[in-house]
């Protein structure tokens, strides 16, 4: 028989608590160095990382119990894990941070995998030992998790990333510490105390900390950052100012032979900048640069500037006479970096014209009863979904309902700007604009007379628009002010591609003239640039067909399924509880990512939605575990309640948040927190209670043999589940993804008398047999 320890004391769930607060944290810190480092494809699978890691983990400890027939001290081998885990954690981060880019990014992918292996063995041991206390396992592990995503982001806010990673580390290694002290494992005890003491002294050393932050090597000579496109341009470049907190790293990069203006870069990708100014002097020609209409139009502007960044729109207004500007910036180290180099920049967000807020510009915009001159928003892009791991991110800045907001906001005279990246940008911005003005009562044939657009074109193999401005105005342009855009675009050079008056035709005419509907002209479009919407947040996804990063997803879990998992089901004759468990870890995921893209728009900072999401999803399943083996849940035909109560209660949230949208917005903050995390505890309550169920009831129908198999295709399904969620929420809504989830746990809750149904007599003769014959399961 199997040799168990049967020992589950508290000091082993005290160990499992700081395991899983070590591993979550350790992965939030990988996913910071990557949104650094690499394409933000890569960003989004170190969530997939870690789950494919933990899966194969799974398979290893399988492998190991069949080889050596569980003759072992379980606690001696988990001992072991546990102990590998910090060491390869260390390793790996340290391979990630110090050694030069590695030019073939996916292996980064597997470095980071590393630790996740021996966490799947560790875990898989421990629910294979002690099924009948999966509910406690689980609880341990999910509260761990969940209280690492309530701290975490504040650690790296409070203290900074280097601290916060050395911190982390001290918590790894007195995680392997408790664990190699109650296997007896001497050698392991040592190493573990003198590593943990390591981690201590390098947080005392002086300067130790600016030491490690300074060379971040692999950063450093990436090709895919603002530094490295600087210096392959020719021109040298270095970074005289680092902030690395919660939302992300900035960096101000000087630029060698130039200092008119400095780059604010924002996870070494999202740039903007910051102008020498001395109080008197345009250093850098604002007042020629293509943005700068707006000002021609109305010299004493009141102005509302979303994304203020290194505060060159601010200074640009402040010199086109503006009156007052309001400069909201979500990224507070910007907000501090802008204010730190002061005596450069002429104190911009010093200047008594000027008001900085630090949030979200649309929320800000959506409780204030405010009216501006000017709405502007320039190449705004947020890096804190990417930063969080999570890719294609949505975007609600420029949803079709953020741009009534902002148009709500404007004067009667007003105008909303937006600057854009590319054709495709000013494609989608003038579609959502035209869309607003429609649903505002604008006849078609007064489109035309309500925007502009306007750009710097660039011949090639087909003509690139940079930095085009789409100008949405909240009356007809007034034959003064096309005066005024005709001669300033013509002094300056630039292109107009739309103006009301104007001769040639364009697609805004047309639609005005009734030629053509903008339904048809975006269908004809190769390219999705139709209006992104809440539900539909994914402005940068111009992809008509499913992205192929989650195409890569999918198609990585299946290829896994065929070659980890295909035959071990089969050889089992567990192919129905293997599709069970599979549709479990699908479920979770779909449901957990839903209420992020939910929470983002709704608690008004990307960061605080995801924290408040994760942790109190991940504490509330790891409670309703606790609770999951109490009899009045489970039914005599082996269903358990949690999952009909999942279902009823994903599927009531999806209701409310469908219907209640609208007022959700204007309920104050601190109500709006603690509601969300009241709805999703209870959610995330009754989803944890499956799990734990279904592996204590797999032991029952053959033992502990399978549960290495179960728990890795659950893992492993949850990855494809965090893919399905986003391409559900591109083509059907956010909503639909949680509607989605809700019927996944129905489902489960049906499939649930699978668990019971035992393999017929015969096939389990023949797996005896065949397992007698190769030595394994020994007795």
């Amino acid at each position: 028989m199997f040799k168990k320890n049967r020992d589950l004391s508290i000091g082993t769930l005290g160990g499992i608590t700081l395991i899983s607060t070590s591993l979550f944290m350790y992965e939030i810190t990988i996913s910071r160095v990557f949104a650094t480092l690499l394409p933000y494809h890569y960003v989004f699978m170190i969530l997939s990382t870690a789950i494919l890691g933990m899966s194969i983990g799974s398979i290893v400890e399988f492998k190991k119990i069949k080889a050596i027939g569980y003759k072992i001290n379980p606690l001696g081998e988990q001992g072991k894990l546990v102990s590998y885990l910090a060491y390869s954690m260390l390793t790996s981060f340290a391979v990630i941070y110090f050694v030069p880019f590695i030019k073939l990014s996916f292996l980064y992918i597997g470095i980071a995998a590393i630790p996740y292996i021996f966490a799947g063995q560790f875990f898989t041991s421990l629910f294979t030992n002690y099924a009948e206390y999966s509910n406690k396992i689980y609880f341990a592990d999910l509260i761990g998790a969940g209280v690492a995503s309530a701290l975490s982001i504040g650690i790296f806010y409070f203290i900074g990333f280097i601290p916060a990673v050395k911190l982390i580390f001290v918590t790894v290694f007195i995680s392997a510490l408790v664990f190699s002290i109650r296997a007896g494992e001497k050698n392991h005890t040592y190493l573990n105390s003198l590593l943990a003491l390591f981690m201590l002294s390098l947080s005392v050393i002086p300067n130790m900390g600016n030491f490690i932050e300074k060379n971040f090597v692999s950063y450093l000579t990436s090709p895919y950052t603002s530094l490295a496109r600087f210096k392959n341009s020719g021109a040298e470049a270095k970074i005289i100012y680092t902030n690395w907190d919660g939302f992300a790293r900035t960096d101000v990069i000087k630029r060698e032979g130039d200092d008119s203006a400095r780059i604010v870069s924002t996870n070494g990708a999202a740039n903007t900048l910051m102008i020498k100014y001395d109080g008197v002097n345009d250093f850098y020609n604002l007042s020629s640069q293509i943005d700068y209409i707006p000002y021609l139009l109305n010299e004493n502007a009141e102005v509302a500037i979303i994304g203020s960044g290194g505060g060159r729109d601010v200074l640009q207004a402040i010199l086109g006479g503006a009156k007052r500007v309001d400069a909201i910036e979500i990224n507070r180290s910007t907000v501090q970096a802008v204010k730190d180099m002061g005596s450069y920049n002429g104190n911009i967000y010093e200047n008594p014209k000027v008001n900085v807020m630090v949030g979200d510009g649309r929320s800000i915009l959506e409780k204030s009863n405010k009216k501006y001159d000017t709405i502007f928003l320039s190449m705004v892009m947020t890096g804190a979904a990417q930063a969080n791991g999570y890719a294609l991110a949505e975007n609600y800045i420029y949803t079709k309902e953020a741009v009534q907001t902002y148009y709500d906001n404007l004067k009667p005279n007003g105008k909303l700007i937006f600057v854009g990246h590319n054709n495709m940008d000013m494609a989608k911005l003038t579609n959502t604009s035209m869309k607003v003005l429609q649903e505002n009562g604008i006849p078609n044939k007064l489109l035309k007379d309500q925007i502009f657009l306007g750009g710097e074109l660039h011949e090639g193999q087909e003509t690139m628009v940079h930095s085009p401005v789409v100008m949405l105005a909240k009356r007809p342009y007034s034959q003064e002010e096309i005066e005024t855009i005709n001669h300033f675009f013509t002094e300056q050079k630039y292109s107009i591609l739309h103006l009301s008056g104007g001769v040639q035709e364009d697609y805004i005419t047309s639609i005005s003239a009734g030629k053509a509907t903008l339904e048809s002209l975006m269908k004809k479009s190769k390219y999705d640039i139709k209006p992104s919407s809440d539900e539909k947040p994914f402005f940068y996804n111009f992809h008509k067909g499913i992205p192929v990063t989650f195409i890569f997803v999918l198609l990585s879990v299946y290829s896994c399924r065929s070659i980890f998992f295909k035959k071990l089901l089969y050889e089992q004759n567990i192919k129905k509880r293997g599709h069970y468990f599979s549709l479990l870890g699908v479920g979770f995921m779909v449901v957990e990512v839903a209420f992020i893209q939910k929470m983002t728009v709704y608690l008004e900072h990307p960061t605080t939605a995801f924290v408040v999401t994760i942790s109190s999803l991940l504490i509330g399943a790891g409670v309703g575990s606790f609770f999951s083996h109490g009899a009045w849940l489970i039914e005599k035909d082996g269903k358990h309640r949690g999952a009909i109560l999942a279902f009823m209660s994903i599927l009531a949230t999806g209701i409310i948040f469908k219907f209640a949208s609208d007022w959700i917005v204007f309920i104050p903050m601190g109500k709006k927190v603690l509601a969300a995390i009241l709805i999703i505890f209870v959610n995330g309550f009754f989803m944890g209670m499956i799990f734990p169920y279904s592996i204590s009831s797999s032991k029952k129908i053959d033992g502990e043999k399978n549960i290495p198999i179960f728990y890795g295709i659950n893992g492993l399904f949850s990855m494809a589940g965090s893919a399905i969620a986003v391409i559900i929420s591109m083509k059907l809504g956010v909503t639909a993804t949680l509607f989605a989830g809700s019927i996944i746990y129905g489902v489960i809750y049906m499939f649930m008398p699978v668990l019971f149904q035992e393999s017929s007599s015969l096939s389990l003769q023949k797996n005896r047999i065949k397992s007698s014959k190769s030595g394994y399961f020994q007795k």
